[in-house]
């Protein structure tokens, strides 16, 4: 369930035992979809495309899933963005089940391409991306953004969670 004839990229596991990725498989709205695989070792796994709002007709991908799945952030090219890819942070509903999805706004998010792989530091205070910092070099760096500055830019408390 986690290959397919489609690109598959980008896993991230959670402690119960679910893989998220992004994927371009059949079955999703856009060319490419995010798709959660409960138990992904066993031969028994499918994997199953997150519904709408998280997954649009726009491309939606690189998802990093905190641990306790009490927040996901990942990237889009969905419309309401300022144009190219954007970071967005989606949350679950009183059920588990990812309901809402909000954009990060300026400064993480800007016209230009949005740094990619988001992951969690060690100590879940800061966001790790990889991307280029203006004034440093072209190539790219890894970049730490404060978590809770992440959620205050989409409108959101992070201490709340």
């Amino acid at each position: 369930a986690v290959n397919s004839p489609a690109a598959e990229w980008y896993p991230t596991l959670v402690e119960n035992i679910r893989m998220y990725v992004g994927s371009e498989r059949a079955g999703g709205l856009g060319g490419i979809d995010l798709y959660t695989i409960d138990n992904p070792f066993s031969v028994d796994a499918v994997a199953v495309a997150l519904p709408e709002p998280i997954n649009s007709s726009a491309e939606d991908y690189d998802p990093y899933v905190d641990p306790q799945e009490r927040f996901m952030i990942f990237i889009s090219t969905r419309e309401g963005g300022f144009g190219g890819t954007d970071l967005y942070i989606a949350l679950p509903d009183a059920h588990g089940i990812w309901s809402t999805v909000h954009h990060i706004g300026a400064p993480f998010n800007d016209a230009g391409p949005v740094p990619g792989a988001p992951m969690l530091s060690p100590d879940g205070a800061h966001l790790l991306v990889s991307g280029k910092v203006e004034g440093f070099d072209t190539v790219g760096d890894i970049i730490a953004w404060p978590l809770a500055d992440l959620f205050a830019a989409a409108g959101l408390d992070y201490n709340g969670l």
